[in-house]
């Protein structure tokens, strides 16, 4: 497949068993089918997808014979955009049932749709993963770091999506548009379906305050009065776009300083490209005020993107007082912090005293600058072998 670029889940997708179905989740046009098509080459595969009315009345199997024989026809079977088919978490259900030798990949952009009508009708016949855009360690595996290093602010304000890095030789116009088109395109367009909003100017002004918020702090109640919308409106709403894969959500951690901050977030996009997309916002670093936002921003998305891969149980979280001591990221596992991530657009930038988080929790601070970010994720993430 001309262009193509391995991804980290295909060594967890190609040791798959029939016995069980397999969920693949990402946002639209993330790279699922492309990882699939890659992954299913050559192969006896019948590819149905869930915005085809026809595909949909196939996966009904209207008599037990129906299902049989269609499971007799193929060897693997791939539903993509399966949050479209009513009932396919029993359709999943009944075919696992049949004990048949097909493999059964499922694709999907909206983990909250599926949510509704997979999780109880299969549980237990279901594994479920993510795709994100591009990571570091796909680019530099399949590039090189040099590669990573000449293209790193291109990363910073175009993001990685697929068709976005297949074009990072065109020019940042070009690029822009690529990402405009899709942010106002279909991405948004499914948000707008899949949660049943009909006034799309409130929650395109929900995302530019989220967008312009990145690495800050922000609370529901906040967001309500900026725009104008219900507090209970806002929480649906951030989770509607973190189940759709637009954003994280990042708590802070709490555990022995009677002056920490307990119940503030901060809000993460998982591609900067996207960001900026709602922003309209493409210029060069030199000319914008957001740098260390959006460095940060790439920073946070990385670390959850690599953490949910190896399925490490590593929860990321921020840390601040109430006299403004701050750490941006701590990984915690079992309720103990691993690490503390300090990010900084610049390697001579000041760095404020870390000695009460040390104190409390005895892990030294690791800050980390563009230049030296090659060092920090060789040191954090060892590629796989």
């Amino acid at each position: 497949m001309k262009n193509y670029i391995p991804r980290t889940l295909e060594k967890s997708l190609t040791s798959v068993s029939p016995s069980r179905a397999y969920m693949l989740y990402g946002a639209r046009q993330v790279g699922k089918t492309s990882l699939l098509r890659h992954m299913l080459a050559n192969q006896n595969v019948e590819w149905l997808t869930g915005e085809s009315s026809t595909d949909r009345e196939r996966l009904q199997f209207d008599t037990q014979q129906d299902l049989i024989d269609f499971l007799k026809a193929y060897k693997v079977i791939v539903i993509d955009e399966a949050q479209y088919v009513d009932g396919i978490g029993q359709s999943i259900k009944r075919m696992i049932d049949q004990h048949s030798d097909s493999l059964i990949f499922l694709s999907g952009s909206s983990s909250l749709k599926l949510a509704k009508g997979v999780k109880e009708s299969a549980v237990g016949r279901l594994d479920f993963m993510t795709l994100f855009p591009f990571s570091v360690e796909e680019l530099v595996n399949a590039k090189s770091w040099d590669w990573f290093r000449l293209n790193f602010e291109r990363l910073l304000i175009a993001g990685s999506y697929p068709d976005v890095v297949n074009h990072f030789s065109d020019d940042i116009d070009s690029l822009a548009y690529r990402l405009l088109h899709y942010v106002n395109g279909v991405f948004l367009q499914d948000i707008y379906e899949l949660g049943g909003i009909r006034k799309s100017s409130t929650l395109k002004h929900l995302l530019r305050l989220l967008a312009t918020s990145v690495g800050s702090q922000i609370s529901y109640d906040g967001l309500a009065r900026d725009t104008g919308l219900s507090k209970q409106t806002v929480v649906n709403y951030l989770d509607l776009l973190e189940q759709n894969f637009v954003i994280f959500k990042l708590d802070s951690f709490a555990r022995n300083i009677a002056t920490e901050l307990k119940k503030s977030k901060k809000i993460y996009f998982f591609d900067n490209g996207v960001r900026n997309a709602l922003l309209d916002k493409f210029s060069p670093l030199s000319r914008r005020d957001d740098g260390g936002a959006l460095f940060e921003n790439f920073v946070a998305a990385e670390l959850y993107k690599q953490h949910s891969y190896r399925k490490d149980r590593t929860h990321l979280y921020f840390w601040r007082t109430a006299q403004g001591q701050e750490i941006d990221f701590l990984e915690v596992k079992d309720d103990k912090v691993q690490r503390a991530i300090e990010c900084k657009l610049s390697k001579n930038a000041k760095v404020k005293s870390d000695t009460a988080f040390r104190n409390a929790y005895g892990v030294e601070r690791t800050v980390v600058s563009p230049e030296t970010f090659k060092d920090f994720y060789l040191k954090t993430f060892v590629p796989s072998a």
